[in-house]
């Protein structure tokens, strides 16, 4: 499989047939292995976009006296050229700086980078949403993102954190699904880490 160094991953608001998404004007997932099922990559897509509207269940947030949608990229690849523990936070902070996701003004953007063969997921949280996406609530999405990869469910565990990153910075709960976690014996080999990117 290809190593994908952070400024060699395409920008899926710039070039989304690049990203695996042929046909979509302007994207925030980007599949450049293949990863996903087309049906699979559209379901994740039209996650991240009712999201961004504020649409049912999710939520806009307050940016000083506006409302404004929250961006959630994402990308899904087999390997990443950097090496170590730390890679897929390095990509997710480089990409999160880069495409510069989420709103400007406030840092409303969530950046969230999957390896695959690396076995690392790293979710990189803009200044605007860290006070409702805490590293608390991103570890319990990390955590219950492991069952469906531990059955190489790609598209469940992406969907499923997406959909509770929306929920989230909507100001909804999100459940632990893993709270019983001591039956895996641990992250069985992934590295999940989470962090706050921006000042």
């Amino acid at each position: 499989a290809r190593l994908w160094a952070p400024e060699e991953i395409p920008n899926p608001a710039k070039n989304p047939e690049a990203c695996g998404r042929p046909g979509v004007e302007k994207s925030w997932l980007c599949d450049p292995d293949g990863i996903l099922s087309v049906t699979e990559a559209d379901t994740l897509e039209g996650l991240q976009q009712l999201i961004f509207k504020g649409l049912v269940p999710y939520n806009k947030m307050m940016c000083h006296d506006t409302l404004v949608g929250v961006e959630v990229a994402v990308v899904v690849v087999r390997r990443l050229e950097i090496q170590g523990s730390d890679a897929a936070k390095r990509t997710a902070k480089a990409l999160h700086d880069r495409w510069g996701v989420g709103d400007a003004v406030c840092n409303l953007g969530v950046v969230v980078v999957l390896a695959l063969d690396d076995r690392q997921l790293y979710i990189s949280t803009g200044r605007g949403v860290r006070q409702v996406l805490p590293d608390r609530v991103v570890q319990t999405i990390a955590r219950n993102m492991r069952a469906p990869l531990r059955e190489n469910k790609v598209a469940d565990a992406l969907q499923m954190c997406v959909d509770s990153i929306g929920r989230a910075v909507s100001g909804k709960h999100v459940k632990d699904n893993a709270s019983f976690a001591g039956e895996d014996g641990g992250n069985f080999g992934w590295v999940f880490v989470v962090g706050f990117f921006g000042v």
